[in-house]
């Protein structure tokens, strides 16, 4: 008969050998590989190989620990993005929100937080401060061109929801794609319509091979809107 091989026992680390930095990228590891949801300290502890209350000596709280998050990666998200030009506004708007959809593209971690705990965003002073400087610089290039500050806030909490809703639907249905062919299912039920009451949708030769959540599509939307805005208020139509 065989000899069953005796199971590894796990082991510990060191009390006092697990640094902050390593549980916050242990997070980020763990938010990367399943979302934000399953995490958990117990979680967070065997991934990291230590006991639980070696975490709390750092984060109090699964809460505490996200706020922490938050500040880290979208510090590092803002730190990478370009710095207000004197460019006209249009152009500065077009710059900024194409480079804020890529950098966010590339922090899957921010994406998780921002999707499920948008408030914690203003949450840690360090980061309020921050996306205020941010917010600061980019409202006063629409204020130099002739607006008022609350029309020069309305403009950027429009242009702001389109990238966020885009990055987001990107993250969703782009990097977690469906896994029960639910979304090869789309073009035979389009190829079954009536094209007497559906003559448009008819003609698409593809409904899912359709590009709409790329980088194109992204930049004529925000182009459509910047055209819109610029209808919308006088002042930027010089």
């Amino acid at each position: 008969m065989g000899t069953t091989e005796p199971k590894r026992k796990r082991v510990r680390r060191a009390r006092g050998s697990l640094s902050r930095e390593e549980i916050l990228a242990g997070a980020g590891e763990l938010i990367e590989q399943h979302g934000l949801r399953p995490l958990s300290m117990p979680g967070l502890a065997r991934h990291l190989g230590s006991g639980v209350t070696s975490l709390y000596w750092y984060f109090r709280s699964k809460d505490e620990l996200l706020v922490a998050l938050v500040e880290h990666v979208t510090n590092e998200l803002c730190a990478r993005l370009p710095p207000v030009s004197d460019r006209p506004w249009d152009q500065e708007f077009e710059v900024y929100f194409i480079a804020f959809r890529e950098e966010a593209r590339r922090a899957p971690v921010f994406l998780e937080l921002f999707a499920h705990h948008p408030r914690f965003l203003f949450s840690p002073p360090a980061v309020a401060r921050t996306l205020i400087r941010r917010l600061e610089d980019e409202k006063s290039v629409l204020v130099r061109a002739g607006l008022s500050a609350e029309q020069a806030s309305q403009v950027h909490s429009i242009c702001s929801t389109y990238t966020g809703g885009f990055v987001l639907l990107e993250h969703r249905l782009v990097d977690e794609p469906s896994k029960d062919g639910a979304d090869r299912q789309i073009d035979p039920l389009i190829a079954g319509l009536d094209p007497l009451t559906s003559p448009t949708l008819t003609q698409l030769q593809s409904f899912e091979s359709a590009p709409w959540l790329d980088d194109a599509h992204f930049r004529l939307g925000l182009r459509i809107l910047i055209e819109g805005i610029r209808t919308e208020f006088e002042a930027l139509r010089s």
